[in-house]
């Protein structure tokens, strides 16, 4: 849909945080041959020309089918690819230079904008480091647009409702796609956990053998069955399982961690608001017995990246509730020593005034990497200790 300014934008519900043909006629076994009909002769006719008893007759209509417009598929796929490319090069230094570039591609339809958010977000989850600069590229998209004052159509409302179309911000379309991945994040974690759990009670109950029985026992008529597994397959077969399972969870993990790292950043930048924040550290500070230690890595991380602007004197009743919850969970046993030191070295943070005791560095433009480069030998020739961080 497009929008007020010429540009179009994708948005949400204010609640919610996406065969050519038939198969040949197989006559004599599917071979087909030379002067006679069956196998490939007869593939490749329009389908009512096919004479196949198997088959209802197909009947008429007065709506035909419309073909698609591939040009503005392959005009949206070309801006796409556009923005891929700029993203990739973003640095400090070059940031207006490939902000400009985004927008001279032309964010001038829904489609166009859901899809630049979804890259965004992807780039900020896969390169944490970069989080920050993800962060101030939305800051900027969104500045520009509410200075000159575009709006988008809603593409989930009724254009034909009474008062017009419901408009909404780029902030709008920021908001659900925060709302997205931080649900998706936990549920594709709750996912391979839940996996894990079926595959062992599987296993206990001897029910995978039984499910390997059965589809022996269901092959078709005339077909070689498969010979048994070995032990050795077998444990190959599940060893591949386990790794595959793993390799899910690490990249969930890795992923929902780079979400509440970017959701942070993009509050410091006023992108998102506290309540949302309050929002989200509930979640995480679920009342579960013992806790998922994702989850207070999590929520540690975020504190970390967000605590001193969130507490405040208006808030000062929900993080009390907070941090007593935290310090509960440093002293739980049932998760790991690891996941204990990072609630006690955030409460430590919080009673030091929200001082780190590191900066986390983000990426530095050239010449901040010189300067630096430059305290550090001036501080080596007066004979001080290397500096850190």
């Amino acid at each position: 849909g497009g929008g007020r300014g010429g540009r179009g934008g994708r948005g949400g519900g204010d609640n919610r945080w996406e065969h050519k043909g038939l198969p040949p006629d197989q006559q004599d076994g599917g071979r087909g041959g030379r002067g006679r009909r069956g196998g490939f002769g007869n593939y490749g006719a329009p389908v009512n020309n096919r004479h196949d008893p198997r088959l209802p007759q197909l009947q008429q209509t007065e709506n035909k089918f419309l073909a698609i417009d591939k040009t503005k598929i392959e005009g949206e796929e070309k801006k796409q690819r556009a923005f891929k490319a700029i993203l990739n090069k973003l640095t400090p230094q070059n940031f207006e230079k490939l902000l400009e570039q985004i927008l001279a591609e032309g964010i001038d339809e829904a489609r166009t904008l859901i899809g630049l958010i979804a890259q965004l977000f992807d780039k900020a989850l896969t390169e944490p480091t970069f989080a920050e600069l993800y962060a101030t590229m939305c800051q900027h998209l969104s500045n520009r647009f509410l200075a000159e004052s575009i709006e988008f159509v809603d593409p989930d409302c009724d254009p034909e409702a009474e008062g017009g179309p419901r408009m909404i911000n780029f902030k709008r379309v920021l908001l659900n796609k925060c709302q997205e991945e931080f649900e998706k994040g936990d549920a594709d974690i709750k996912a391979v956990e839940q996996e894990e759990i079926d595959e062992a009670e599987k296993k206990a109950s001897g029910e995978a053998e039984k499910e390997e029985e059965k589809a022996v026992e269901e092959k078709e008529e005339g077909e070689v069955p498969a010979k048994p597994k070995t032990p050795e397959e077998l444990d190959l077969e599940e060893r591949r399982k386990i790794k595959n399972r793993e390799d899910r969870m690490r990249d969930s993990r890795r992923r929902m961690l780079g979400n509440i790292r970017f959701i942070g950043e993009l509050f410091k930048k006023e992108m998102l608001t506290a309540r949302i924040m309050h929002t989200c550290i509930m979640k995480l500070l679920n009342e579960k017995k013992n806790p998922d230690e994702e989850d207070v890595e999590a929520l540690c991380k975020l504190m970390a990246t967000i605590g001193r602007l969130i507490d405040r004197p208006d808030a000062k009743s929900h993080m009390d509730a907070y941090f007593k919850r935290i310090q509960g969970l440093s002293a739980n046993q049932a998760i790991s020593s690891r996941h204990r030191f990072m609630c006690q070295d955030i409460m430590e943070m919080r009673s030091k005034g929200w001082r780190e005791r590191r900066k986390q560095e983000g990426p530095k433009k050239i010449e901040d990497v010189h300067k630096d480069a430059a305290r550090e030998a001036q501080n080596q020739a007066r004979g001080g200790p290397p500096q850190r961080g």
